[in-house]
């Protein structure tokens, strides 16, 4: 059996979660499976609705049957319909903190409450995941610079996405824009595959945190998933 640990990003960071082994299993000369819980999922509560002062990572719904752990499902609008999030944190009895961040106007939004239960332990299941790029995005700085004075566009989105990766060369923090909005800081570098909901059509931006003009280097973003 090989065991490792899962990647420190999946760890929520003041939440007393700590790293446990994940398993490979050998079924073959150079084969592993992955050993998996197997859950049943079931829709707990829907007709959910996002009130004023949704934003970002936080879902406002006054007495909420929320719990931690959840997942929920977006119902509307139709440019987020069918995207799920799990539920890290409850605030209150009337706000909790999901796990992706919507870059979206979500208030009236509508979603639907997913919880989990389990069925049987199992192994050999096969994981999946969609990282295929809909859309690069570059911007060269020798061509644009970028100051902390002004939103600068990197590009328009042709499609909805729901994760995002960026690689940055310009060697200083960024503020990642949506029309205008922040949602994300970019650290020197970039950073791995996030939770990003961004609807099609907008303008990704980048500002420069320090005041310092960024004349060369670039950054690019793929839009995936």
């Amino acid at each position: 059996m090989i065991k490792g640990f899962p990647s420190s990003d999946k760890l929520l960071k003041g939440k007393g979660i700590t790293a446990n082994y994940a398993t490979l299993t050998p079924v073959g000369s150079k084969r592993h499976a992955l050993d998996v819980v197997p859950m049943e999922v079931s829709i707990f509560a829907t007709g959910e609705t996002a009130e004023a002062g949704s934003s970002g990572s936080i879902i406002v719904d006054s007495g909420h049957s929320v719990r931690e752990g959840d997942m929920i499902r977006f119902l509307s609008p139709a440019s987020i319909a069918g995207v799920e999030s799990s539920v890290l944190e409850v605030i209150d009895a009337n706000s909790f903190k999901i796990s992706m961040v919507m870059a979206i106007d979500i208030v009236g939004a509508q979603y639907e409450i997913l919880r989990f239960s389990t069925t049987a332990s199992g192994g050999g299941a096969a994981v999946s995941t969609d990282l295929s790029i809909k859309q690069a995005l570059l911007l060269d700085y020798s061509v644009t610079s970028v100051d902390d004075t002004a939103w600068v566009p990197v590009g328009v989105t042709t499609s909805a996405t729901k994760k995002i990766h960026i690689f940055d060369s310009g060697g200083y923090p960024l503020s990642l824009g949506v029309d205008g909005v922040e949602v994300a800081i970019i650290p020197p570098g970039g950073f791995d595959y996030i939770d990003l909901v961004i609807a099609a059509g907008v303008t990704l931006q980048v500002k420069s945190i320090e005041i310092k003009s960024i004349s060369s280097g670039m950054i690019t973003v793929n839009l995936v998933g």
